[in-house]
């Protein structure tokens, strides 16, 4: 029999339509058949938890007025953000369905720090030469090859396997020649930290730090004024325009991992409807898009676009706690924060004792107990020796109050980065100028 297809959002759904087709393989499902009748409410919002869009048999749908013109699934232009009514009840997501279906693995810290410095420095190195090519291409209308970009982000992600403080470290004490290469590469490895906490499986991280990375194609076709008064809460439509931008380039490179465009494409939404481009709400935007959201907003709190304008990782955390059950899942964010701690790797921290320095690894178990390195004493002067001082030992002193804490976090950009870089050689014994030769 010859079925009459017609393509759908998810959110066009209605009861009594009949799904012939998925934008996935039914086996990737949990359903045991393939076809499905919609019969209620719930029956779209578990669709909604695996496919952005979906293909209805009109013939067999029953009841349902199927739309003439369905919404748009991919290019849309970027729109103002929607204004939502402040009684309006968010769309509840099931903490336990997205934890048992994507937090499955256990990861454990298999090489020391100072080990995987020596097997991530050259990596980031690489992908900061990758980025920058990709970048260069862009900015003059240029074909690009990704496949070179999505072999550094596998690598990437076995490095934060192994120890996430090593890839987390070098972002805060390398620069680069264009603020915007950093930012892309802090979002590939927060969302890698991220992930690696949350359980995600290996083929999940590489698509979530893959994800984040191609996000900057259209950001760095922006316009540095408009990214200099950008505000995490409320994107313009001329900042908008980085979706457009960079969906169009991943179709004209002709990039075929559709999984990742559709990441792409959802991680502006927010879980009250207020984002961009389709208004998508809870559920309805794919799981690793609501991750990738909350990296990046994160890591525009803490290194906004105009560094002066940067706040703390504790601060940071606090404002996401206030947008619980608006912007995002409130689960996630509570996930969020205990994947990365509230000083996580490269935190610029002031000690109760009146000294300042920056976090290189954390304990694992308890996030005020990491190890640190002090840069400037309790005069403001700065160190002329580096050592690193564990926390986790100095803590359990006999005297409570001799005990050695952190006393509360500062700004990353307060972190002089000459200092920081001299620290890194020092304690690490790198060759001589390969950290520093980008400030001369």
């Amino acid at each position: 029999m010859e079925l009459f297809e017609q393509k759908i959002a998810v959110n066009q759904l209605q009861i009594g339509m009949y799904v012939c087709r998925l934008d996935r393989s039914w086996h990737e499902t949990d359903y045991p058949l393939q076809g499905l009748y919609i019969k209620d409410q719930a029956d779209i919002d578990h669709l909604a938890k695996y496919c952005q869009y979906v293909f209805i048999d009109k013939k067999r749908s029953r009841g349902a007025l199927i739309p003439k013109h369905t919404q748009a699934i991919t290019q849309n232009p970027p729109q103002p953000l929607r204004a939502v009514p402040k009684n309006t009840t968010p769309f509840f997501i099931d903490p336990k369905s997205w934890r048992q279906r994507h937090c499955v693995e256990h990861y454990s810290v298999t090489t020391t720090l100072n080990a995987e410095l020596k097997l991530s420095a050259p990596l980031m190195y690489l992908l900061e030469e990758q980025l920058a090519y990709l970048i260069d291409k862009i900015n003059r209308r240029r074909r690009f090859d990704i496949e070179p970009i999505a072999e550094s982000a596998a690598d990437l992600v076995e490095s934060l396997i192994r120890n996430p403080d090593a890839l987390a470290w070098l972002c805060q004490i390398k620069l680069t020649r264009k603020p915007i290469y950093l930012h892309i590469m802090r979002l590939a490895v927060w969302g890698g930290i991220v992930g690696r906490q949350m359980g995600l499986n290996r083929f999940s991280l590489v698509h979530l730090t893959m994800t984040l990375m191609m996000t900057g194609i259209g950001k760095s076709l922006i316009k540095q004024v408009i990214l200099s008064n950008h505000n995490v809460y409320n994107h313009t439509p001329e900042y908008q325009e980085h979706l457009t931008e960079t969906l169009y380039y991943l179709k004209q490179s002709h990039f075929s991992c559709e999984d990742i465009i559709s990441t792409i494409q959802a991680y502006c939404e927010r879980h009250n409807g207020s984002g961009y481009p389709n208004a998508l709400t809870g559920g309805k935007i794919p799981f690793l898009a609501r991750v990738a959201g909350l990296v990046d907003t994160f890591d525009l709190m803490v290194h906004p676009y105009e560094a002066k304008q940067s706040i703390s990782p504790g601060n940071a955390i606090a404002r996401l706690n206030k947008c619980k059950s608006t912007l995002f899942d409130p689960n996630l964010v509570e996930t969020f924060v205990q994947a990365i701690g509230i000083y996580p790797t490269g935190s610029l921290v002031e000690i109760n004792n009146g000294i300042i320095g920056v976090v290189v690894s954390q304990s694992y178990e308890k996030r005020i107990q990491a190890a640190i390195v002090p840069l400037i004493n309790r005069d403001k002067k700065r160190f002329a020796k580096f050592k690193i001082y564990d926390l986790h030992l100095t803590g359990s002193d006999a005297m409570q109050n001799d005990r050695i804490i952190i006393k509360r976090g500062l700004p990353f950009h307060l972190a002089p980065p000459k200092l920081v870089a001299a620290a890194h050689e020092q304690l690490f014994e790198e060759k001589k100028g390969f950290f520093t030769k980008i400030f001369e």
